[in-house]
């Protein structure tokens, strides 16, 4: 699965930019953990809606966190 080689980066990636901009202040890390936080409140949101739409549990993104 290619979204599964993809996702270790990008957490490094994230976490990376998330420390930094605490370096420069508390509001920017403020900014990266509500920004964080609602990102994954949406994906599953609209995963669990997209699941009840479909019916189906095969049919789900690759990228199923829930």
């Amino acid at each position: 699965m290619r979204t599964r080689r993809i996702f270790v980066p990008v957490a490094i990636a994230a976490a990376l930019i998330l420390l930094l901009s605490m370096a420069l202040g508390w509001h920017y890390a403020v900014d990266g953990i509500v920004g964080a936080s609602v990102t994954l409140a949406c994906y599953q949101g609209l995963l669990a809606f997209y699941r009840s739409r479909s019916g189906a549990r095969e049919h789900a993104p690759a990228l199923a966190l829930g």
